[in-house]
């Protein structure tokens, strides 16, 4: 792996403490989208998933693919929301793993997660 790519995973390797306590149980690390009346941050990350997956026409058994999927958030809730198979790629070992341990603690199976650099 390059120096700049060393770089960019060690940034996202170091803060991922910080984007699970902002992301809680959304495992998103992206800007939320308040609804009316607002409520958590969480709250605010699983809304902006269902604004981004809206008009998408998703259908169980679909192929999806998350890129720089981080601990696998989106693609947690693509698959238990929709019933597609989502291949996450990171390019954060630690993620990769963690998003392995929270997909079998989940079921979610179809739901693996590469490193790709």
């Amino acid at each position: 792996m390059d120096s700049y790519l060393k770089q960019v995973a060690g940034y996202y390797d170091r803060m991922t403490e910080f984007y699970l306590h902002y992301g809680g149980r959304s495992l998103g690390w992206h800007f939320g989208l308040w609804a009316d009346p607002p409520g958590s941050f969480e709250d605010a990350l699983i809304c902006s998933n269902s604004i981004l997956t809206e008009g998408c026409n998703l259908r169980p058994g679909q192929m999806v693919l998350d890129a720089g999927c981080g601990v696998g958030g989106l693609a947690f809730y693509l698959a238990l929301t929709f019933g597609v198979n989502v291949i996450g790629i990171t390019i954060c070992q630690r993620h990769v793993d963690m998003a392995t341990q929270f997909a079998k603690e989940n079921g979610l199976t179809k739901c693996p997660v590469y490193l790709s650099i």
